[in-house]
């Protein structure tokens, strides 16, 4: 929830999953109604026809807001008029003017994804909770470091460019503009080569999220080589299960050595958090795609030929 006047984010929310917005509008209102500094008051709300409904009407003003504005959504009763009061009210006099100020709020939210990503990185519920309310808190102040409102969109502009067209000409050029304070490429990012989501045991492991959880292995996915690929792994332990669902597809050979069957657990357990393969079973590993994976053996071995 945020702001028009000073573009500020003045309430949030996470949840998981595709959920309808019209219930979560309440919940998120009045946290923020409660937050508010005493004697500062929400003058209106402004909502899209997502949050459509007769109960949010009603309840924003139960809250004490003044003048909902919610967009109608027309999807559900056509050009008929609604039955419900408030709804009906809204259909018969909807202050356009007015609710054209939410455009403010989709510029606050552009902004925020521009600057610090449209994505969490976090894994686990609770840090992705944790991530999402840091992630307001780091844009609020940039806005009240830098004045509000940031990213006015009458100074932000965003250009794109014909496919023809050089991007780093056009940076050199507004560049040497009086007008222009700063100017930057941002070239599209490429897709990372691993995708966890749709390995179910991932959730569990909480050394891939960034610091200060992990590795923040995502990350090395998205970079060139991060995901192990073109390395060769050998791993020198005493027992694994190569036959393993994650580890099958890599065709690991014993290359030394015997397998010592209660030591395959933890054999199996390290060569999954190396390089478990990014497959729809299982866990994932830091680096899946790897070129080839084999072990070796110490047991039964001595120092002169293993």
């Amino acid at each position: 929830m945020a702001d028009v006047a000073t573009h500020l984010i003045v309430g949030l929310r996470v949840g998981w999953g595709p959920v309808h917005d019209a219930p979560e509008l309440l919940p998120v209102l009045r946290a923020t109604l409660a937050a508010l500094p005493r004697g500062h008051r929400c003058q209106a709300l402004l909502a899209d026809a997502g949050y459509d409904s007769e109960a949010n009407r009603a309840g924003a003003r139960a809250l004490g807001v003044a003048a909902p504005v919610i967009a109608l959504n027309r999807g559900r009763f056509g050009h008929q008029l609604p039955r419900t009061p408030e709804r009906a009210r809204a259909a018969r006099h909807f202050p356009r003017h007015r609710y054209r100020q939410r455009a403010h709020a989709e510029s606050v939210f552009s902004a925020l994804k521009r600057t610090l990503g449209a994505r969490l990185r976090a894994r686990r519920a609770d840090a992705q909770l944790a991530a999402a309310g840091l992630r307001v808190i780091t844009y609020n102040l940039a806005l009240l470091l830098r004045g509000a409102p940031l990213f006015n969109r009458a100074t932000f502009f965003l250009v794109d460019l014909p496919s023809h067209v050089k991007a780093d000409d056009v940076v050199k050029e507004l560049a040497e503009w009086r007008t222009v304070e700063t100017v930057y490429f941002d070239p599209p990012g490429d897709e990372p080569a691993v995708n966890a989501l749709d390995d179910p045991r991932s959730t569990n492991q909480g050394y891939l999220d960034p610091a200060p959880d992990g590795i923040d292995a995502e990350f090395a996915w998205g970079v060139t080589g991060g995901d192990g690929a073109g390395q060769n792994v050998i791993d020198l332990e005493r027992g694994w299960t190569l036959a393993h669902e994650d580890l099958t597809a890599h065709g690991a050979t014993l290359l030394h050595g015997t397998l010592l069957d209660t030591s395959r657990p933890h054999g199996t357990s390290v060569l999954g958090e190396i390089c478990a393969s990014d497959n729809v079973v299982g866990c994932v590993g830091i680096a899946p795609n790897v070129a080839s994976v084999n072990v070796v053996s110490y047991d039964g071995s001595t120092r002169s030929n293993a």
